[in-house]
């Protein structure tokens, strides 16, 4: 058999979703389904893998349908995961005596776009500049300083005279909805997600470069030496770590509404402790350092690192994370409220969409996991649904 092209599969996957698929196109979507559904790890047997694709084959999105609890099973949209798409795959993984329900999306009267290039940066001397996709050229410039876009959403900030290190910080903000590059005086250069906040000098001294973050970043540091040669340190302060950079590059999460601050080393070396504490741990790339509080000793874990810096490079990334977490992405990138109605079953999340999608888009994936959602202006309100469980 000729093997399908993207554009193919989408178009059956479609026609599934509006109860068009021909009898041809089902048995391809059901034996596309039972390898995901055998893939899985602890797999199912052949006759729980057969009764889910019964299930499957009943289904209709577009009204309630009866689904038993699947252990250890993808719900549909794995089909989506198996075939590797690139706009998006999502599967939803219910966690032990969990189930899944129906869900329907109320359709939001005006369009919410996803992020974009925008941020405010104030200078140390109070001025403030507004910062968008359409800033390009020289954005602002001093004796000792200029400050120049030379694409979208960059600004270099180039040191002109050497000064004493000043009392006050340059900061620029990234608000909910926005994403910015700045490439700081010493060459280093750092990407801000939504919601995210860097504090920097106008210069670096030559003992050390301190910035501060809030929110998330990724940083590619550059290597500065004194009138000796010697290294001058790079740090970066959080409210719950300190970390020592060695030149390297990393990325940070540091939301003040996440459960712990973790860094996560791609390459080079960088030592970190919390705020609190005195020691300084070794971090290798590929590990990351998880801290929940400032006195505590941080946790190291190793990490998938596409996972971690895939905001970066234009994609959310889910590995087994909760509807809370995953919904605290949503909202800082769409820039929207979310609120729940009502308890909410535990699930786990595992998938990748891409950042450019819209937000019904990213919303209606979430019906695989049975949850109702509705949309009003800017505010998202998702109910779990009443269960409807099949008898054996």
């Amino acid at each position: 058999m000729r093997k399908k092209t993207k554009k193919e599969i989408e178009e059956i996957w479609n026609r599934h979703l509006k109860g068009l698929s021909t009898e041809d196109e089902k048995a391809l979507l059901e034996s596309w389904h039972i390898q995901h559904l055998k893939s899985i790890e602890n797999s199912l047997s052949e006759e729980q893998a057969y009764q889910a694709i019964k299930r499957f084959n009943q289904s209709d999105v577009s009204s309630t349908r009866k689904i038993t609890n699947w252990q250890k099973a993808g719900v549909a949209a794995s089909i989506i995961l198996l075939l590797g798409l690139s706009f998006f795959y999502f599967n939803v993984l219910d966690r032990k005596d969990q189930k899944q329900h129906h869900f329907f999306t109320k359709k939001n009267n005006l369009p919410i776009a996803p992020g974009s290039d925008k941020a405010q940066l104030k200078l140390a001397d109070g001025k403030v500049i507004n910062l968008d996709e359409q800033s390009f050229g020289k954005i602002a410039e001093s004796e000792e300083f200029t400050i120049i876009s030379t694409k979208q959403g960059v600004i270099d900030y180039n040191q002109l005279l050497p000064k004493k290190l000043a009392k006050e910080y340059n900061k620029i903000s990234i608000p909910r909805g926005g994403k910015y590059q700045v490439n700081l005086p010493d060459g280093t250069k750092v990407w801000l997600n939504a919601s995210s906040t860097l504090r920097f000098p106008p210069c670096f001294d030559r003992t050390k470069r301190t910035v501060k973050l809030k929110g998330e970043a990724y940083f590619e540091v550059a290597k500065s030496n004194d009138e000796h040669g010697n290294f001058i340190p790079f740090f970066v302060e959080t409210e719950q770590q300190e970390i020592k950079v060695l030149g390297t590059h990393f990325n940070i999460n540091a939301y003040p509404d996440e459960s712990a601050t973790k860094t996560t080393l791609l390459a080079g070396k960088v030592l970190i402790k919390s705020t609190n504490t005195q020691n300084y741990i070794l971090l290798h790339p590929g590990q990351q350092a998880r801290s929940i509080n400032n006195f505590q000793i941080p946790e190291i874990n190793e990490v998938d690192l596409n996972d971690v810096i895939a905001w970066k490079n234009g994609l959310f990334s889910f590995e087994n994370i909760s509807l809370e977490e995953l919904m605290r992405q949503i909202a800082r990138w769409y820039n929207v409220e979310v609120t729940y109605a009502g308890p909410i079953m535990k699930h786990a999340y595992i998938g990748k969409i891409e950042r450019s999608a819209s937000i019904d888009d990213v919303l209606n994936i979430l019906k695989l996991s049975g949850l109702q959602v509705s949309i009003h202006n800017r505010k998202v309100t998702i109910t779990e649904s009443n269960p409807i469980i099949n008898t054996p």
